[in-house]
């Protein structure tokens, strides 16, 4: 029934219970763990307020059916957030042991401006377009008309968040981070090529998700740990920051070309 303020306010007090905790936890403790009580906070939150603003009641029980479709949809996701992982998080230490830290303070600021808001508005997007993906689905009228919508979309945005990059990238992260953490333009340039790039490597993730294609999210983050894999190869002919990144932008351009190919064939 398109009805969110559920999960909106599910959402809100997880978010809150999560921050507090962790601050008031910090401030009794005085160490690290109190991102782990904060979370585990929040995340009982989260539980009891989706359970309480949920229109239906739940309770334990076991269907053999639904069990094995959750089975064949979840089994391929595990590997996923293991693959997932490696291509979005492996950049930092393939940086920091070939560049030295001086380099990866600086990588690590630049890409992770360029690439944490880029992770949200591919969530909002995600968020519009699934269920109606899940609804055609259903119906199976109006799909080709959707897809046109969805790729419209996306490239649009991706192409105006790489030019945003471009235009401004370097001088916001030098008056947030300061001087030292500046990067070079060119540095900056090759950010945005490789961002817009990720933003079109999700563009087969909402119809695979809503049609249960879930090996085809696997292989695509395979994809994109491979890319990464074989950018790395490339430092000890490049050797400089900048080639690899060049590098891990024809990569992950060779992979979006696999993803899609994969996608239509």
């Amino acid at each position: 029934n398109y009805v969110f303020w559920p999960e909106a306010l599910t959402i809100i007090g997880n978010q809150v219970v999560w921050t507090v905790g962790s601050i008031a936890t910090a401030w009794l403790l005085g160490d690290f763990s109190c991102m782990i009580w904060g979370l585990l906070g929040g995340a009982l939150t989260h539980v009891l307020l989706s359970h309480l603003l949920s229109p239906r009641r739940w309770r334990l029980g076991w269907d053999k059916q639904a069990a094995r479709e959750a089975m064949v949809f979840g089994r391929p996701l595990i590997p996923n957030g293991v693959a997932n992982a490696i291509a979005t998080l492996g950049d930092r230490f393939i940086v920091g042991s070939a560049f030295g830290t001086a380099a990866l303070a600086v990588w690590s600021v630049a890409i992770s401006t360029a690439v944490l808001p880029r992770g949200m508005i591919l969530k909002l997007l995600v968020g519009v377009f699934m269920p109606r993906f899940v609804n055609i689905g259903v119906a199976r009228t109006g799909r080709l008309r959707l897809y046109d919508r969805w790729l419209a979309w996306l490239s649009l945005i991706a192409f105006v968040y790489a030019l945003g990059l471009l235009a401004v990238g370097r001088p916001v992260l030098g008056f947030v981070f300061g001087a030292n953490y500046a990067p070079s333009q060119l540095l900056i340039d090759l950010i945005a090529l490789d961002t817009c790039i990720k933003f079109l490597v999700g563009l087969p993730v909402p119809p695979a998700l809503a049609f249960g294609h879930t090996r085809f999210i696997l292989w695509c983050s395979i994809a994109g740990a491979a890319a990464l894999g074989a950018a790395a190869l490339t430092i000890p002919w490049l050797r400089s920051l900048e080639s690899f990144v060049l590098a891990l932008a024809l990569a992950e351009f060779l992979a979006l070309a696999s993803i899609l190919f994969r996608s239509v064939s």
